[in-house]
């Protein structure tokens, strides 16, 4: 699941690589993933030029030339892949952008969970879960904040920190992490009640972040944001892998 560390190294990539690349063709190979209510996909996208990368919670905007977006949604397994066209195309590839200077941009998806919307800036609006989402959690969120959200929701302590709609860009992984440095270890537990307990799992979500861009930067020393403690030190408390990444 990709969280907003993740999805920052990603957006500070592709500005850096695609920025003002114009999209020569495209090919769609599974269109299970593709909502397109702008038009045909294939045939508007070509010609237009990749400008600005956004991100808005757990989503990925492309902001594209003469007022259309892609709207990336990865959800659990999606994946962005900039290439030299050679590169072997992966089973699991669902559209391919061939860029004017010779490289390209494809989307992957093992599950096909994700979904990538190609719309227009009002249809923006129409995006589903895009404008559901909570506070973003690199943005800051006050403690009384944060508890009176907390709140608000039900259920499994973990599933309520991964929620877009509590706090935006919390994942898995960190999800683990804020939980373990809470001594909650057993993540299917429902919602604590110990203000102090609170406390720790407000500071841990707050921790202040800074993509890492600099040179040598890679996708896998991506997680700056957390050290994840390994399972076998911190009891049932787990951590997974995001499938997310630039290769």
């Amino acid at each position: 699941m990709p969280e907003a560390p993740d999805l920052e190294v990603i957006k500070s990539f592709l500005n850096s690589r695609v920025l003002g690349q114009q999209i020569s063709s495209a090919r769609v190979l599974k269109p299970t993933v593709l909502r397109s209510p702008a038009g045909d996909f294939s045939n508007d996208i070509q010609g237009r030029t990749l400008d600005l990368v956004h991100r808005r919670g757990k989503f990925l905007l492309a902001e594209l030339s003469r007022d259309r977006w892609l709207a990336i949604n990865p959800m659990l397994t999606g994946a962005l892949q900039y290439c030299e066209p050679k590169a072997r195309v992966y089973k699991k590839t669902c559209f391919v952008l061939s860029l004017a200077e010779g490289w390209e941009l494809r989307y992957l998806d093992d599950r096909q969970m994700g979904k990538v919307y190609y719309v227009n800036q009002a249809q923006l609006a129409e995006v589903p879960l895009l404008n559901e989402q909570g506070p973003d959690v690199l943005e800051g969120i006050t403690f009384e904040e944060f508890t009176e959200r907390l709140r608000r929701f039900h259920g499994e302590i973990k599933g309520v920190l991964t929620r877009g709609a509590f706090i935006s860009g919390i994942g898995n992984a960190y999800s683990d992490e804020i939980l373990f440095a809470a001594d909650r270890g057993n993540t299917n537990t429902r919602q604590p009640q110990c203000r102090a307990t609170w406390m720790t799992m407000w500071a841990e979500a707050s921790k202040p972040y800074s993509p890492r861009t600099s040179p040598g930067w890679t996708p896998e020393r991506r997680r700056a944001r957390y050290p994840i403690t390994p399972p076998h030190n911190r009891g049932a408390a787990r951590s997974s892998e995001n499938p997310l990444g630039i290769g």
